[in-house]
């Protein structure tokens, strides 16, 4: 995976595998790609609130209202991990299908609880945002855009 820690590639696989398998047990459907990447961000974002590290330690870009991992998607593309699939849509994008459950010895207490309290809080909402009623209750001032549109995010871009 792109810009990450050494050895974090398998902690990344079981946090996207984590979100894909409790958003679909939790709303009955698949995780989009941009709603993926949505819990992700958080989930480096709340850590570094908490603990001053971002759990998964992506880089991150704005686009539109929503932070993407850098070189990611392109890594991801059609793409079939162990713990998860990516499948094309018609209409353009991917949902993401956990295989498996994921392996959260990887992850702190409070890593594992952050995660569960993401998917309690915006599963319902990036689901129906994802059947074409907006982006709602996404939190707005999480990110901060960079100077250039197309800038790398930082951590010291991520204030409230």
């Amino acid at each position: 995976m792109a810009n990450t820690e050494p050895g974090n590639e398998e902690k990344i696989k079981n946090a996207i595998c984590f979100f894909a398998f409790e958003h679909e047990r939790f709303t009955g459907k698949l995780v989009s790609l941009t709603s993926l990447y949505n819990y992700l961000a958080f989930l480096d974002y709340a850590s570094l609130e908490k603990t001053g590290r971002p759990a998964l330690g992506l880089l991150y870009s704005m686009r539109g209202r929503h932070p993407l991992p850098v070189n990611t998607l392109a890594k991801l593309q059609g793409l079939k991990m162990d713990p998860f699939t990516f499948l094309p849509q018609a209409k353009g994008g991917y949902l993401v299908k956990a295989r498996q459950e994921p392996d959260m010895s990887r992850f702190s207490p409070f890593e594992r609880n952050r995660m569960k309290r993401l998917v309690e809080t915006y599963a319902h909402r990036f689901a129906k945002a994802n059947d074409g009623a907006g982006a709602a209750g996404v939190p707005k001032r999480r990110w901060k855009r960079p100077s250039k549109a197309s800038a790398t995010m930082t951590y010291s871009t991520t204030t409230s």
